[in-house]
């Protein structure tokens, strides 16, 4: 193999790499308010734009934070990696990102 093919061959790695890096991942942020110890849980939007959550679990060591993910990645068909609460971990208000795909 000459030169000039494995220079050629190496580019073409470089600019499929290149591709890869520039794929970004958009973020969509949302407010929802809380209520824990519900009967059932469900997500719901109100006339205001923010979500309310009722989940069954209580607010005891983080249970009703990974329902409230679990919850949230179901009704916007992501992963649960993809959901993060980004303010609000400790309070009934809380502000939650999801990646897209």
């Amino acid at each position: 193999m000459s030169w000039r093919s494995r220079a050629n061959q190496s580019s073409k790695q470089c600019r499929s790499a290149a591709l890869l890096v520039r794929q970004v991942r958009t973020m969509k942020t949302i407010r929802i308010k809380v209520k824990p110890n519900a009967r059932s849980s469900g997500l719901e939007k109100l006339s205001d734009g923010t979500w309310l959550a009722r989940v069954a679990s209580p607010p005891v060591d983080g249970k009703a934070n990974e329902e409230l993910v679990r919850l949230i990645a179901e009704r916007f068909s992501v992963r649960k990696a993809q959901v993060s609460i980004k303010s609000g971990a400790s309070g009934r208000l809380k502000l939650v990102q999801i990646a897209d795909a």
